[in-house]
């Protein structure tokens, strides 16, 4: 066909029927179509094409062409009217005119639907934003009323707590003044209590020092002048043995009284700061030997427990320290351990701690004897404690609560540390750490 030779496709039908079944099952840029066709008119296409929006334009040729003819063509919306015979040049001027045609209509129905897209999502965002934007005038609303509500009840709270802190002020100012005069009034007593505590301590062992003396001698003499008249007089010697015994029990009793007149002494003098603290270089192997010479008396009156002490071969590093106030420590523990011990040994050993920044010097003693109950062990290092049952028996001698105390308290002020291990029933250890000197 001619149109094929010149590069078109064109697809044949001999009636409106067929040509409608082309249109439905091929896509169609332009209809050529002749007025008469089988059984129905080219216009009769036209119509059905146009009824059905298949926006394809529809190029009519008629061989006898009349005004009527071309006036109802174009009434039904025929893009060209041609008659025959048609000149080709003629054919393929108005096809290429339908084609840019169809191309233009496409691209318009194009443009409409995505106008009308365009339209339809601008609404629908019109439509959302204007939701939101009521929601959140009505939240915003409901949050400035909710603020107006919360400033004035905080406005309220303000008044409210103004008033609270004046009247509260006025009261800690009278408070603080009742505080600062009992605070005074403390401190004078603590004053008096210290003053009065070292007074009795003075007074009372100058003539302890007497009461010890004397008895000392009049046992002596006893034992060397009398003792000796009851030989062979058994009722006699009975009698002179029993004097003896309570000679001993009041020399006992009176050491034991004077340790706690020091304690009470040094204690009012660490509590009053008038402490005397003696600063020497101390080699502490020979501060351990010279507390076990001190008790070694004290353990050769109970033959069933063994004082054992370690020193390292190699020499220690030194401390700075009062040795009396160190010797006080390690005889107050050592004491503790020989008095709560039946049978056993008590182990005195010092070492070095060279794992720490400084270094420290570690003293430990440790005893087998009945250890401390659980109950007491949060207790021991406070100031006149003396443990429950199983630390206060009842045929022990019993002294202030003070040995622990000033114990902690010397080794606190060395900046050393003074803790205690224990087990009931298995023994207890003590371990004093001082800093070695630099």
């Amino acid at each position: 066909m001619l149109l094929d030779r010149e590069g078109y496709r064109s697809l044949v039908a001999e009636d409106v029927g067929g040509a409608l079944a082309v249109l439905q099952r091929e896509p169609v840029d332009a209809v050529v179509c002749d007025i008469l066709l089988k059984e129905r008119s080219g216009l009769a296409l036209l119509i059905e094409i146009n009824a059905r929006q298949l926006n394809v334009p529809v190029i009519l040729i008629t061989g006898e062409p009349n005004y009527e003819s071309a006036a109802m063509a174009v009434r039904q919306g025929a893009f060209d009217y041609l008659a025959k015979p048609v000149r080709k040049e003629a054919l393929l001027l108005v096809l290429e005119k339908a084609l840019g045609h169809k191309a233009l209509l496409e691209r318009k129905v194009r443009l409409e639907e995505e106008n009308r897209l365009y339209r339809h999502n601008l609404e629908e965002l019109v439509r959302t934003r204007t939701l939101a934007l009521k929601q959140a005038n009505a939240d915003l609303r409901q949050e400035v009323e909710e603020r107006r509500k919360a400033e004035t009840a905080l406005a309220l709270l303000n008044k409210d707590l103004e008033t609270l802190v004046e009247s509260r002020t006025r009261e800690l100012a009278v408070k603080n003044l009742e505080l600062e005069a009992s605070n005074r009034r403390l401190t004078e007593l603590d004053a008096m209590k210290s003053a009065f505590l070292s007074l009795v301590s003075h007074e009372l062992r100058t003539p302890m020092t007497s009461v010890l003396g004397f008895a000392k001698l009049i046992r002596k003499d006893f034992v060397r002048h009398f003792l000796p008249l009851s030989a062979g007089l058994p009722e006699l010697a009975a009698k002179g043995q029993r004097i003896q015994e309570n000679l001993e029990v009041i020399e006992q009793e009176g050491h034991r009284l004077t340790r706690i007149i020091s304690d009470v002494l040094d204690i009012t003098r660490i509590e009053a700061g008038r402490m005397d603290w003696r600063q020497e270089v101390l080699d502490p192997a020979e501060i351990v030997r010279q507390a076990a010479q001190a008790m070694h008396g004290l353990f050769q009156e109970k033959p069933a427990v063994r004082l054992r002490v370690d020193t390292p071969q190699t020499p220690l590093p030194h401390l700075v320290a009062d040795p009396d106030r160190l010797q006080q420590v390690l005889i107050n523990l050592l004491s503790n351990a020989h008095k709560f011990t039946d049978a056993g040994e008590v182990h005195l050993l010092v070492e070095a701690i060279n794992n720490q920044t400084p270094p420290v010097i570690r003293f430990t003693v440790r005893d087998t004897g009945q250890g401390v109950h659980p109950d007491d062990a949060a207790h021991i290092f406070e100031k006149f404690y003396q443990g429950r049952l199983g630390m206060r028996d009842q045929d022990k001698p019993q002294g202030a609560g003070l040995g622990l105390v000033i114990c902690r308290t010397i080794v606190d002020h060395y900046g050393g540390k003074l803790w205690m291990d224990s087990t009931k029933g298995q023994g207890s250890t003590f371990y004093v750490e001082l800093p070695a000197a630099t």
